[in-house]
C-alpha cells in the first residue's frame, strides 16, 4: 500500500537474491520510478534486492517525452503542446519540469494528463478534489481533449474510497470526452 510493507516482504526478497531469482517490480503507480525507489527504501527494500521498477509514470512520462515508442503512432500525444495534469499535488511541478509542454487550464490544452485525484496542474498546481475537477473536464470534454492516463486504477489496492486516474477517465467519458488512453496493468 506504499505506507506500511508486509512483514514478510524483505525476508522473502532476500532470500530470492540468495536464490539468484531475478525480481522485477511492476506497478500502476503514476510516479516516476526514482520516487517509488525512494518509498521502498523507506520501507526497508534496498535496491539492491530487486533488478528494476517499472510504473505506469515513468512510462507516461517517457511517453510524453517522446523516448519511449510504445505509442509514437498516437498523433494527439505526439502533436500535444499544452497540457493540464491532474495530478498528486506533492510531485506535479517535478513530473511536469523536463517536458516540452507547456501547462495550462483546461480551455488551452492538447492534452490531460491523468495522475492522480488530487490536485490540478494548469497554470499553477492547486489542490483539488474529484467534485472540483468537473469544471475542467467539462471544458476539455466539450473541445475533445485526448486524455493519458498514468494509472488506470478505478480504486486504491488498500480498499480506501479516495478516487483514482481510473475513475477520472470515466467520468470525463461520462461528461462526454473521448475515450482515454491508458498506460498500466
Amino acid at each position: 500500500n506504499g505506507s506500511v510493507a508486509f512483514p514478510w516482504s524483505k525476508e522473502c526478497l532476500v532470500e530470492l537474491k540468495k536464490l539468484r531469482k531475478p525480481v522485477l517490480f511492476l506497478s500502476n503507480s503514476s510516479r516516476r520510478c526514482a520516487t517509488n525507489q525512494a518509498a521502498l527504501e523507506r520501507l526497508g527494500v534496498s535496491s539492491d534486492l530487486y533488478l528494476d521498477l517499472i510504473t505506469s509514470g515513468e512510462v507516461s512520462w517517457k511517453i510524453l517525452a517522446g523516448t519511449c515508442n510504445v505509442m509514437s503512432d498516437v498523433s494527439s500525444i505526439r502533436e500535444a503542446k499544452a497540457v493540464l495534469t491532474f495530478g498528486n499535488d506533492s510531485d506535479d511541478a517535478e513530473y511536469m519540469k523536463d517536458l516540452p509542454y507547456r501547462v495550462v487550464d483546461a480551455s488551452e490544452a492538447d492534452l490531460l494528463l491523468a495522475r492522480g485525484c488530487f490536485s490540478l496542474y494548469g497554470r499553477e498546481v492547486r489542490s483539488a478534489t474529484l467534485k472540483d475537477f468537473d469544471d475542467e473536464l467539462q471544458v476539455a470534454a466539450k473541445r475533445g481533449v485526448p486524455m493519458l492516463v498514468a494509472n488506470p486504477d478505478v480504486v486504491r489496492p488498500d480498499g480506501n474510497a479516495s478516487p483514482m486516474p481510473g475513475r477520472l477517465a470515466q467520468r470525463y467519458r461520462e461528461l462526454g470526452g473521448p475515450s482515454a488512453i491508458f498506460v498500466g496493468k
